[in-house]
């Protein structure tokens, strides 16, 4: 393994948590009567996190503070996050056999850590990773290259010693611009395939690709 630095994201890369994610943030906006096309609701928030999504959705007329909506779509994941998402196929003995090789691993996700923590920590992950982010932390989304040049610094490293999974092409492009090695993800409700093999330097369906490529 070249990189020996790795960074994931979480939702739909690492866990299966894209329907939950999608129902929550759906649900919200038909409880107010607010008329949305799905796709692009979803495809706009993806790389915002919890917080940017709350700002989306006063614009789009969810009624209350900022911090009133952010409550709303964190009360509607949060239970769900601790004790039903699992991890995607072939994550598990993936993260194992990188943490045998003394790779150092990181997460790096929109989630913030009321949802992404419990949820590593409920499938026996938490204590693999080096240090668990969320955009939050550096007051950026993935679609901002400061994010993930925040993150290179902290971390200690040079960007092209970086290797960074991810489903989203927009987190893909930007973390490809500064300088990271990208490989997207294309997952099962990845509506962007041509797009993300454009965007990221390789790409994969599921960390079985990699098990069954690799040598023990």
């Amino acid at each position: 393994m070249d990189n020996k630095i790795v960074v994931f994201d979480l939702d739909d890369t690492l866990v299966d948590s894209h329907r939950r994610f999608e129902d929550a943030i759906l649900t919200l906006l038909d409880a107010h009567g607010i008329a949305y096309d799905a796709r692009q609701v979803i495809a706009n928030t993806n790389p915002l996190g919890a917080s940017g999504t709350a700002v989306y959705f006063s614009a789009l007329g969810v009624p209350g503070t900022i911090e009133e909506i952010y409550e709303q779509l964190m009360r509607a994941q949060e239970e769900f996050y601790a004790s039903r998402v699992s991890l995607l196929p072939g994550a598990l003995d993936y993260l194992h056999r990188l943490s045998a090789q003394g790779a150092r691993l990181f997460v790096l996700t929109a989630s913030p850590h009321r949802l992404s923590d419990g949820c590593l920590r409920s499938n026996a992950v938490y204590t693999l990773f080096e240090q668990v982010w969320c955009t939050e932390d550096f007051g950026h989304n993935k679609g901002e290259e400061a994010l993930f040049h925040k993150v290179t610094a902290a971390i200690g490293c040079a960007p092209e010693q970086v290797l960074y999974y991810d489903d989203g092409v927009t987190a893909i492009r930007t973390a490809r611009a500064a300088g990271w090695q990208t490989c997207g993800v294309l997952s099962a409700y990845a509506a962007e395939s041509d797009r993300m093999e454009q965007a990221a330097h390789s790409c994969i369906h599921s960390f079985e690709e990699i098990l069954s490529a690799q040598p023990r």
